[in-house]
């Protein structure tokens, strides 16, 4: 019998199903971080190591990787990391980093071989320190930046790390892009600042790569303010203990495979928040939207939401205009219940 039949629920016996309904798992899930990830230019989310990639059907019928995607950015790592890697990265197997940093300032508590007392002045963070197969001169320790997010339309759906390197942190070379609204993420939030956005979870924000270069550089921007309706679930997020875990170093940085630290976590440390400041004066336009749906590969669960604090009181912006349509409240489903709406 292959396993397709085998293990398809459908033609699973009664008794098999009767004895996973009723008996505890001796076979341990995997540990890893749940996380949007990419390779190449094709997102994906990865849960318990299970990887499904964001697809959508084209105008001629075919599935092809979803371009642009709408997520709640929930919060971010006011503060870049770093990660080395003795040997050549290789993104379908990361491994540990032989040594890495949550701040970028002193290496992580669990690293065994730290390479330097502090990251500045570290031989492996300054330029020249590896060199590329095409003769490149660049930094053998890498930054890169951790942001909490949630699909846009689901937030009730597990918070999920993104990590970005630091080409789609910061970008100052952009303008073209920066004039239709496109940025590196510090320049996004530059820009939510100078507008008097308070938070980015206020914001539904679009993300994807940027057409100009071959490697797989994420831009960012803002699509329209988060409805009404969806509000109490992101504050509630904002404040949980699930999402201060994705940002405090709970999990090491490998990407999908980060994994929970061996040794006790440090208490999670509250996500940053940047200052309140006074309510927007304009929402940003929002922009015609990608036509087809997004699915995924294969079926996985979304795990539910770990309970959370009761949120704090948060300045809420006035008057805030909400999208011409609003979209049905949220519910806890499995990935492939999202399929129609991924990216509204």
């Amino acid at each position: 019998m292959g396993n397709l039949i085998l293990f398809n629920k459908a033609q699973m016996p009664a008794h098999v199903q009767k004895f996973i309904e009723t008996e505890e798992s001796n076979i341990a899930d995997r540990n890893t971080v749940p996380s949007l990830t990419y390779k190449g230019k094709v997102w994906a989310i990865n849960i318990n190591g299970e990887e499904q990639k964001l697809l959508r059907k084209n105008e001629d019928g075919d599935m092809e990787p979803a371009a642009t995607t709408r997520w709640i950015v929930l919060g971010f790592n006011q503060r870049r990391g770093r990660a080395y890697y003795e040997a050549a990265y290789d993104p379908d197997k990361p491994g540990k980093p032989l040594c890495w940093s949550e701040d970028g300032i002193t290496p992580d508590a669990g690293v065994a071989a730290p390479q330097s007392d502090k990251c500045k002045g570290c031989p492996m963070s300054v330029k020249g320190s590896k060199v590329t197969e095409n003769n490149k001169a660049v930094v053998a320790c890498s930054e890169h930046r951790m942001l909490a997010v949630v699909p846009a339309n689901k937030p009730d759906f597990t918070p999920l790390r993104l990590k970005i390197a630091v080409t789609s942190d910061y970008d100052g070379q952009s303008p073209d892009l920066e004039k239709e609204g496109w940025y590196g993420f510090s320049n996004y939030t530059q820009m939510l600042r100078a507008n008097n956005v308070p938070h980015t979870s206020l914001l539904i924000t679009k993300m994807k790569f940027d057409p100009n270069v071959a490697y797989p550089k994420v831009i960012f921007s803002a699509d329209n303010w988060v409805p009404e309706e969806r509000m109490a679930a992101v504050k509630k997020l904002i404040h949980s203990d699930e999402v201060a875990q994705l940002l405090s170093g709970t999990w090491t940085p490998e990407g999908a495979d980060g994994h929970k630290k061996e040794a006790e976590a440090p208490a999670p440390k509250a996500a940053s928040v940047p200052k309140a400041a006074p309510a927007p004066k304009a929402a940003p336009a929002p922009k015609e939207e990608d036509d087809g749906e997004i699915v995924l590969e294969g079926e996985i669960e979304a795990p539910a939401p770990a309970p959370a604090p009761a949120p704090k009181a948060a300045a809420a912006p006035k008057a805030a205009p909400k999208p011409a349509k609003a979209p049905e409240a949220a519910a806890s489903k499995p990935v492939e219940a999202l399929l129609d709406d991924w990216d509204a």
